[in-house]
């Protein structure tokens, strides 16, 4: 289980969904940072599945229809990541999908 050939931070855009291995777990994650910001930096939100009692955790970003997974991003668990554990690419986040992770990182770091 290897890196994809762009899996460099050169061939990683924001909004992309990726696998992500965390020790011996594979976890899918949205690639939350911009590279012409912070070059030669990705930082990754975990996307967590619908829970089945419909119960909401933290600063959970819905996913939508146009999206290549069902569930919810958490922005407040954004994280550096390694390019080296990042795996295959899932798909990419819809405009919308972004634009309400935009404001939910911009209200969980206070920014302006």
């Amino acid at each position: 289980m290897g890196c994809r050939p762009d899996a460099g931070v050169g061939g990683l855009r924001r909004g992309d969904v990726h696998e992500y291995a965390i020790g011996s777990r594979v976890v899918r994650a949205v690639i939350v940072s911009a590279g012409q910001y912070a070059p030669g930096r990705i930082a990754m939100a975990p996307v967590a599945e619908v829970d089945p009692k419909g119960k909401a955790f933290g600063l959970a970003v819905p996913t939508g229809a146009a999206d290549p997974l069902l569930g919810s991003v958490d922005v407040g668990r954004i994280r550096p990541a390694d390019p080296e554990l990042i795996r295959a690419r899932v798909g990419t986040m819809s405009a919308v999908t972004m634009g309400r992770i935009s404001a939910a990182l911009k209200d969980f770091l206070d920014l302006d």
